[in-house]
């Protein structure tokens, strides 16, 4: 979300340098006076690592009226801008050789055009809360809440108005799109609170942040806790129809690898082993009958298993799906 642009406004000083030759004006146009707004006093800090005049160095041009779509409205470039000894944004101003540029220099000149108006958009504040102090790690200045810190801001433009914008007023109406910076439980004047206030506030954070614990963990565990099957529904039951034919302990070691993830193939194997690891002490080495041989019909009907040895695959799995065309002895 791109964040909002407010305005800051001043009153062209006696002390503004006019030079009529080189048709140039130097004036201030920001400084760290706090400004109350409708979230409370903002200060912008004016430090090398605070204020970006990177805009109004490199694009930067004077405006009237703060119109930048009308290419009418330009007065003429922005020179020079920096931070003086006092922490104030200072610019020197050229005004073009053209109908607007010679108007507003006469204007500036007879001083009926007074109002410095000055543009920027704030990325990240430090919020002060009642009671709390914050020191300026470059200057050791205190400051008091409630208020707002500007800790990093953009210069977008300066124009002069003859009645400057209210310095309470912006486009954007809220501070969103701000990286907004506030101090933790044990940052704050806690001295400054008597316990009743210490108790609330340790109350209100765990009540805020004790639900959102308990829903966070109870999803962890119902996701670590639902089966991570790698085989469809009708793949499980053909499966356990298959072990339940071995025996009842294969079909629960079935189920066990179904659930654990196991893949079909290594399923299938598994079974397989069971039905061919215990032989049948019985074994004849045929399938029964007389004068018969491996896997042959008997005159007197199905052919009869006497040891899962005799048993190939393929007579295994047609046997699961029809059980009586291999009978055991």
């Amino acid at each position: 979300m791109k964040p909002p642009i407010f305005y800051r406004t001043f009153e062209l000083d006696e002390r503004a340098i006019i030079d009529p030759d080189k048709r140039t004006a130097e004036l201030s146009f920001s400084s760290e006076n706090p400004v109350e707004r409708w979230f409370g006093k903002e200060i912008l800090l004016h430090g090398v690592k605070n204020a970006d005049f990177g805009r109004l160095r490199s694009v930067g041009a004077v405006l009237y009226g703060h119109n930048s779509k009308d290419i009418s409205n330009i007065i003429g470039p922005i020179k020079k801008v920096w931070i003086d000894e006092n922490r104030i944004g200072r610019a020197i101003i050229g005004f073009d050789d053209d109908d607007t540029g010679n108007i507003a220099l006469k204007k500036v000149q007879s001083k009926s055009l007074r109002g410095v108006s000055f543009a920027y958009t704030i990325t990240k504040v430090r919020q002060l809360h009642e009671k709390e102090e914050w020191e300026d790690p470059d200057t050791k200045k205190k400051y008091q809440g409630p208020a707002l810190i500007a800790t990093e801001w953009h210069a977008n433009e300066i124009s002069l108005t003859p009645v400057p914008a209210d310095a309470s007023v912006g486009i954007g109406r809220s501070l969103d799109g701000v990286e907004i910076e506030t101090a933790t439980l044990n940052q704050m004047e806690v001295n400054t609170m008597d316990e009743k206030e210490v108790r609330a506030l340790v109350d209100s954070v765990l009540k805020e942040t004790i639900p959102q614990i308990i829903t966070q963990v109870r999803s962890t565990m119902a996701e670590e806790a639902r089966p991570k099957m790698a085989v469809s529904v009708e793949q499980s039951k053909d499966l356990l129809a298959r072990a339940a034919a071995v025996s009842p302990e294969t079909k629960l070691s079935v189920m066990d690898r179904i659930m654990d993830g196991k893949h079909e193939t290594e399923i299938l194997r598994f079974i397989n082993d069971e039905a061919i690891k215990d032989p049948d002490s019985r074994d004849t080495g045929d399938l029964g009958g007389e004068g018969t041989g491996r896997g042959k019909q008997t005159p007197k009907g199905p052919a009869i298993v006497g040891s899962f040895k005799q048993v190939t695959d393929d007579m295994f799995f047609n046997g699961l799906k029809n059980p009586s065309a291999f009978p055991m002895q």
